[in-house]
């Protein structure tokens, strides 16, 4: 926490816990969206298949683009520590 030459990066600690926390929001959003489809159509004694429908892959679709979110940094930060082990060999044999 206090590398303040930034030697080593916390986020892809970080990745793996916010991806566990996102997949139990969303299944915690998809099991309510259907929840709240079952009494918005009690109450208007309408059956509304529309949320039971698109409950289960709207969560489905916010997980696959969170992940490719979360991928997106891990490969950026890896792209830095292949860079930084590069320019370490190149220092190297300069020497």
């Amino acid at each position: 926490m206090f590398d303040f030459g930034f030697t080593r990066f916390i986020t892809n600690t970080w990745i793996s816990i916010i991806w566990a926390i996102n997949v139990i929001v969303a299944i915690i959003v998809a099991i309510g969206g259907c929840i709240a489809g079952v009494f918005i159509s009690l109450q208007v004694g309408v059956p509304d298949p529309l949320v039971l429908v698109l409950a289960a892959p709207g969560a489905a679709l916010w997980l696959l683009l969170f992940r490719m979110w979360l991928e997106l940094a891990i490969v950026m930060f890896r792209i830095e520590t292949h860079l930084r082990t590069m320019r370490e060999k190149s220092e190297v044999q300069k020497i």
